[in-house]
């Protein structure tokens, strides 16, 4: 299922069940979440995607400014991969 149809249905659900409001308020709820974090110095967890380019570190996350999208183009762009 594409990334489209995947947030296409939560929306749907989401307006369905309660409405619009609450639907805006996951959208920027999941901009205020970390964009990564490590488990005991080993694991690494990311929450929406992955970088377009190789070699972005964990300090180069931490840089990045929060509640905001991730940006479609430039370094700091992300690749999402989802699969359901």
């Amino acid at each position: 299922m594409g990334i489209i149809l995947l947030l296409l249905r939560f929306e749907g659900e989401v307006v369905k069940k309660y409405d619009k409001v609450v639907y805006d308020c996951f959208g920027e709820f999941f901009c205020w979440l970390p964009l990564a974090h490590t488990i005991n110095k080993k694991i690494l967890v990311v929450h929406g995607g992955l970088f377009s380019k190789d070699g972005v570190t964990i300090d180069d996350i931490k840089k990045i400014q929060r509640n905001q999208e991730p940006p479609e183009q430039g370094d700091r762009k992300f690749k999402l991969r989802i699969n359901v």
